[in-house]
């Protein structure tokens, strides 16, 4: 089972056609090609985003971030975990809810000019999921979202809502993070898409 979260540059008609791009690349390298390896699968469609969209010859400079996992049941009935990030982390908060791990992804987009000039190479994180375990995978809009006072939601505020409000459903979970984030932008507009994906291992 494979699971990606991505956030393509541009809004409106560019925006859509990134997102069209990257998702037929998505199924092509995966489906296709049959490669399973996250890393690798980065790799060449970062590689392919930059051919189709002529970015050597162009100043084009559009481009994705994404989270990308691949999930393997074991024998054991734990599940395996292989991530790999294009400018986004992941968080995994196991069942004992000792605390929240960051999975890192690598400082790099997908796609682009200048940071790209050599041949990229992505790297793979792997961790063992157990039943009740959680992932939370998101787009940079709820961090880069600005209160009225100008600071930024941030990082730390986001890792700090997840733990606290893990012990809850799901359910629960996604309006109480709603809620966290109306209070702190208060009466500022949102200045970004926002998605937050929550997973439980059952």
């Amino acid at each position: 089972l494979f699971l990606a979260v991505v956030d393509c540059t541009g809004h409106g008609v560019p925006g859509a056609f990134m997102s069209m791009i990257g998702n037929r690349l998505l199924n092509e390298i995966v489906n296709e090609h049959r490669i399973d390896d996250p890393a690798k699968i980065l790799e060449l469609l970062n590689a392919e985003i930059r051919l189709v969209l002529r970015q050597e010859q162009t100043e084009n400079n559009d481009g994705m971030d994404l989270s990308l996992c691949h999930f393997t049941r074991n024998n054991n009935e734990e599940t395996g975990l292989t991530f790999a990030g294009a400018k986004r982390n992941m968080h995994v908060i196991k069942k004992e809810r000792k605390e929240i791990i960051k999975l890192k992804g690598d400082r790099i987009s997908i796609g682009g000019v200048g940071q790209h000039l050599g041949k990229i190479q992505f790297k793979n994180h792997d961790i063992l999921l157990s039943k009740g375990d959680q992932l939370y995978l998101s787009t940079d809009g709820i961090i880069d979202q600005n209160g009225p006072d100008r600071s930024r939601f941030g990082t730390n505020r986001l890792e700090e809502i997840l733990f606290k409000y893990s012990k809850y459903p799901m359910e629960e979970q996604e309006y109480s993070i709603r809620q966290e984030i109306d209070r702190f932008r208060q009466n500022e507009e949102q200045r970004d898409d926002i998605t937050l994906m929550g997973i439980k291992i059952i």
